[in-house]
């Protein structure tokens, strides 16, 4: 699994986009999991496929500020971090049945625009993959650069 964080300062809108395949005993696919993010408002949704089936999750609106989280380490220390989301957050919004293929076309869950979904890869590359990229990472929203901020990868 790897998903990608990104700051913009001018908005302020965090995103975290990427995802994640698994697959069973037989080499076949299993699960597939993708984040992506409006370009309209900003907001993050989840499309998580088994199968033929596949499920639509969102945030209620765009993440414009990270939150101070208390956690504690294997030891039983606490320190503090920062999330822009947690699990609980994440609304069911129902089926989908036009597949990853058709991800760009699903309707955002908070602005209701068609067409608007952006993933990972079109963030860093809109243009199509090229070698060695001039172009850095652009807000989806107001089209300012955009700090990466880490990567979740397990």
């Amino acid at each position: 699994m790897s998903r990608d964080t990104y700051a913009c300062e001018r908005c302020p809108l965090i995103i975290e986009l990427g995802g994640y395949n698994t697959w069973d005993d037989a080499g076949n696919l299993e699960l597939r999991f993708v984040q992506v993010v409006c370009r309209s408002c900003g907001t993050m949704h989840r499309l998580l496929g088994k199968n033929d089936s596949h499920q639509v999750f969102a945030l209620r609106g765009p993440v414009r500020a990270a939150r101070p989280v208390t956690s504690r380490n294997v030891w039983g220390d606490t320190f503090e971090t920062h999330e822009w989301d947690s699990e609980s957050e994440w609304l069911h919004i129902g089926l989908f049945s036009g597949g990853f293929a058709g991800i760009n076309e699903h309707s955002c869950s908070c602005c209701g625009k068609p067409g608007q979904m952006m993933s990972l890869a079109e963030l860093l590359h809109p243009n199509g993959y090229v070698k060695n990229p001039s172009n850095q990472a652009k807000c989806p929203v107001c089209r300012d650069e955009m700090k990466w901020m880490a990567t979740k990868s397990w």
